[in-house]
């Protein structure tokens, strides 16, 4: 009597325990096979970049996989459909598979209207892809005294350049080859060598300030050398984050330095007009050209000529803390 009172209760716990089973060792491994065929490193340029396009395409994969798994142990279960057991396993398995169909179907959908509407500046792709893509948000700027060059950010209409550019100027234009377009200056930072312009007329494009660069980073220098009369298409130049030097790391005897500067030298080549341009890394402009070195003046003390290849950019995150409107 008591066998057979025990033997309901065993087949409940067994189909409780298939069932469970089901939903919880399904989704672990699918994410497991998920995590080994990407070696986590889409999930780390996501959060590193904040790259949400990645995402959606983590979701699509972790659909297919979860596809492949579930079907891969309903074939193998196939012969034991009609054990009791392995029946209720199997119910737990085809909605699984249903709900692993829905996730790849959502993240195939989204990935694939992200690819023909993404116009996010903050998408990570590479430095030679951000110039291509904004590319038109590139101003050559001539002044009364000079030339430089400047880029749009946040919109179209604003545009991020050096202190030194704009400095004790009285008229400021965009000189394309098509024509001028009045700016005027609507922020400063001397401390930091930088300001902010707006143009009268309205970039296509415009620019994300990207926090994420180390040295060795691949770059581009975009801008307008030495280019006050005709402007031309901008030039553009290569190289690596050679530094990333804070101030503390600096032996800055002027007063002008402040708190929370940054600057990247890179070894791509810059020249006057360059100043104001952007360096752009793979997630977008990761400084504002400024300066390059000169050892001219320790020739009377050591007979060396300048320095070569040693350029210097405000960086991105110190252009943020400059203009909290950025």
């Amino acid at each position: 009597m008591e066998d057979n009172k025990l033997k309901p209760k065993t087949k409940r716990v067994y189909k409780v325990l298939a069932i469970v089973g089901a939903w919880i060792s399904v989704p672990v491994i699918g994410l497991g096979l998920l995590f080994l065929t990407t070696q986590g490193s889409i999930i780390q340029k996501s959060l590193l970049a904040g790259n949400y396009t990645s995402d959606i395409s983590i979701a699509a994969l972790n659909g297919l996989l979860g596809i492949i798994l579930i079907l891969l142990i309903i074939i193998l279960t196939n012969k034991f459909r009609k054990i009791i057991y392995f029946f209720h396993l199997r119910i737990g398995l085809f909605i699984g598979l249903g709900i692993y169909a829905l996730l790849f179907a959502l993240g195939a959908t989204q990935n694939l209207t992200s690819n023909f509407t993404n116009d996010n500046p903050t998408a990570c792709t590479t430095a030679r892809q951000q110039y291509v893509d904004h590319g038109s948000a590139i101003v050559p700027i001539a002044t009364d005294v000079g030339s430089g060059t400047g880029f749009a950010v946040k919109d179209g209409s604003t545009v991020l350049t050096a202190y030194h550019v704009v400095d004790g100027v009285s008229s400021i234009v965009a000189n394309y080859s098509s024509g001028e377009v009045g700016m005027e200056v609507i922020d400063t930072a001397p401390q930091y060598d930088l300001a902010l312009l707006k143009i009268d007329k309205p970039l296509e494009s415009f620019f994300s300030l990207s926090d994420t660069y180390i040295a060795g980073d691949d770059v581009l220098a975009y801008g307008y050398p030495s280019n006050a009369l005709t402007a031309g298409p901008p030039s553009l130049s290569g190289g690596i984050i050679s530094r990333v030097l804070k101030l503390s790391d600096l032996r800055m005897t002027t007063q002008d330095a402040a708190e929370g500067l940054e600057i990247l030298q890179t070894d791509a080549a810059l020249n006057p007009g360059n100043s104001g341009g952007p360096l752009i890394g793979e997630c977008g402009v990761i400084g504002i050209v400024s300066f390059v070195s000169d050892s001219s003046q320790l020739r009377m003390y050591i007979g060396s000529v300048s320095e070569q290849n040693i350029g210097f950019a405000i960086s991105s995150k110190t252009a943020k803390q400059a203009f909290s409107q950025l």
